[in-house]
């Protein structure tokens, strides 16, 4: 009232007078000690914190700094970049050219060149100059996001022992060793980066797919070093990233293409040693797991395993998927109850578009990588939709084999609701084991911070447990959502 009195006599020149009460009253509604950015006092006059921001502030002081500088871009909260102490990474070299014919015919007999694991594609995508433009527009989140996604780069894994090299791959006019027609702007990709932990155990390995919208990032991207190196250092697993073909504009490859090439890499796993460059003498236990779309396809292959080679599905000992995009038809109401809020700095702060331009995106950036419209619903391309199948031969093969499945969600995430409504629906059906934490972002276990962030170490030590678990000779499971929140 006393604000709105001073409001209306100042449209007319008049100062009203004051006994000194109307301060009082009026500031009741903020706390003395209540502080702007980097901790310094509100000066008079500027804009009042709306009320979550100023109460997560004297509540929850980590996160509400945390969520401060991932708006504002800085380096504070940015993806976490450092390789875990006591882990080594290298890279496997795509197969091509006659070296591809030589392997094809001394370590992979029988199988044809087109069927070698992470073998090489051509990148036919031009955007890396659209970083800066990216940038720009990462005051919306989705910009930010691609940007840090394609920031390292892709890299040129060829080596030189190939006979044909990544310039004569990508003449002009010309045609790489594999009669596939390139562009003076294609890169030369494929491969895998290996992660090895000091102390490794070899009758297990972890198949990691990474994430980045179907169409962004590569396994050499200094976030999924960071990551798969600790996931390597915390399980004692050795930890096997695809670099493998991506869509979007510009790439002719789709889903179907895409997940042939990772099975056939699964495969190559299971049958040849990515450390010691031999043939294994028997085949390892398989971890599949992924982030955001990369947890998608770590469920699609798991289908795929159940299709066209059950009899490898006993060695599938679980899928794991942080912040998984399952459903790429994009029906979650989740698009709109987590949608970022500028004024309260709440809902998924890694995409701060307005909820129906996020999901728009999110349903051109799926077409681009399925291919067809149909494949938007259809469970190999898009998980969420077994849950939504009244009756299935694969899912009755899955819920026969009962390969447990584990996830973590952020609560305040956009993928938030179709993560748990798969879940929900499954449950008795696939054991299914969630972790949802309280206030969380996509994939906010790839972040490091100078701030506490315990959320983040809480992810991956449930992480590391479930692995653990489902690997011994009696796998325990932990079925069902659970429910994290930091201490308060």
């Amino acid at each position: 009232l006393a604000s709105l009195q001073r409001g209306i006599s100042g449209m007319f020149g008049q100062t009203p007078e004051s006994d000194g009460e109307e301060e009082d009253e009026e500031s009741m509604g903020q706390p003395e000690d209540e502080v702007g950015e980097a901790g310094k006092p509100i000066q008079s006059g500027a804009p009042a914190l709306h009320g979550t921001v100023r109460a997560r502030r004297l509540e929850q002081k980590a996160l509400a700094e945390f969520v401060q500088h991932f708006v504002a871009g800085d380096d504070d909260a940015a993806r976490d970049a450092c390789l875990a102490d006591g882990v080594i990474q290298t890279s496997l070299q795509p197969f091509s050219g006659s070296r591809a014919a030589v392997v094809a015919g001394q370590l992979f007999q029988g199988q044809t060149e087109e069927a070698l694991p992470w073998r090489l594609w051509l990148d036919e995508d031009t955007s890396d100059e659209e970083d800066e433009e990216d940038e720009d527009e990462g005051n919306t989140g989705d910009g930010r996001a691609r940007a840090v996604a394609r920031r390292a780069g892709a890299p040129t894994l060829r080596s030189a022992a190939d006979d044909t090299s990544a310039e004569e791959s990508t003449d002009d006019r010309g045609t790489d060793d594999r009669g596939v027609g390139g562009s003076s702007s294609a890169r030369a990709r494929g491969g895998a980066q290996v992660f090895t932990p000091r102390e490794v155990r070899r009758d297990v390995c972890i198949f990691f797919v990474h994430g980045g919208c179907f169409q962004y990032g590569s396994a050499a991207d200094p976030c999924y070093s960071a990551l798969c190196s600790r996931l390597a250092s915390g399980t004692g697993l050795v930890v096997v990233c695809p670099d493998h073909p991506l869509a979007g504009e510009g790439r002719p490859q789709k889903a179907p293409e895409i997940l042939r090439w990772l099975l056939d890499s699964l495969l190559g796993v299971m049958s040849f040693d990515p450390v010691s460059s031999e043939e294994r003498r028997a085949p390892p236990g398989i971890i599949l797991a992924g982030d955001s779309s990369g947890g998608n396809q770590a469920m699609s292959l798991l289908q795929l395993v159940a299709q066209e080679r059950p009899e490898a599905l006993t060695l599938v000992k679980g899928v794991a998927m942080m912040s998984p995009w399952l459903d790429l038809s994009c029906g979650s109401p989740t698009y709109v109850s987590n949608s970022f809020s500028p004024e309260a700095q709440t809902g998924d702060i890694a995409f701060r578009a307005p909820a129906d331009r996020n999901r728009a995106e999110f349903r051109e950036n799926a077409l681009l990588y399925a291919g067809e419209k149909s494949r938007l619903t259809e469970s190999l391309y898009s998980p969420y939709w077994l849950a939504r199948e009244p009756s299935s031969d694969l899912r009755a093969v899955l819920e026969a084999a009962r390969v447990p499945i584990w996830m973590c969600v952020g609560s305040a995430e956009t993928l938030a609701g179709e993560a748990l409504d798969f879940a929900q629906r499954l449950r008795n059906r696939l054991p299914v084991e969630v972790w949802l934490h309280d206030a969380m972002f996509h994939v906010w276990v790839m972040y490091s911070s100078e701030h506490p962030f315990p959320s983040r170490d809480a992810a991956m030590r449930n992480l590391v447990d479930f692995i653990g678990r489902v690997t011994e000779p009696a796998p325990r499971l932990n079925v069902g959502i659970h429910y994290y929140a930091d201490e308060w």
